[in-house]
């Protein structure tokens, strides 16, 4: 580590902005979600985003941004921001704590059983479980392609491959 230059600020910046870069080319929205989101912004509902992720509100905001619906959201919640996830429920009580209302004044939109629809009803809130085939198929190659790799160092060098062939966007 001797040999190994001091890093300043503008690596932290430039760290961050190409992680936004490559994060904003691997993001789709599930299917009838841009015709959903404005449709209740314009109905007068109150639309909020919930992740767990570890990029904060604002750079999940300048994702959904660049997706376009980035400006009906009037809040956002992210696990890393809170210090809560929504697989424990706990990010979801801290979302009704601070709103102010009732799990059964909530709809919840979420695509991953796991994450979204198990912990969210368990604490009595609707939910409305998106499929989409695609980010499944997705999602599995990448959990087979980790499992593989933690099991054999030929399957270690594929992975990058494996992670690069499944993002959705152009690179």
């Amino acid at each position: 580590l001797a040999d190994v230059a001091p890093r300043g600020p503008d690596l932290v910046s430039e760290t961050i902005a190409d992680e936004l870069g490559l994060e904003r080319r691997a993001q789709a929205l599930a299917p009838g979600i841009a015709a959903l989101v404005p449709a209740l912004a314009a109905a007068g509902k109150r639309v909020v985003f919930v992740s767990d992720m570890y990029l904060p509100a604002a750079d999940i905001r300048a994702l959904l941004d660049a997706l376009g619906t980035g400006p009906h959201f009037a809040a956002g919640y992210v696990s890393c921001d809170h210090g809560r996830r929504k697989t424990t429920g706990r990010l979801f009580k801290h979302l009704l704590e601070h709103e102010g209302i009732a799990p059964e004044d909530l709809v919840f939109v979420g695509d991953n059983p796991h994450a979204d629809v198990e912990p969210a009803r368990s604490l009595g809130i609707t939910v409305v479980y998106v499929r989409d085939p695609k980010e499944r198929k997705r999602r599995l190659a990448l959990q087979v392609a980790e499992w593989a790799a933690g099991r054999s160092p030929l399957w270690q060098g594929e992975l990058p491959y494996t992670l690069r062939e499944t993002i959705p966007g152009p690179l």
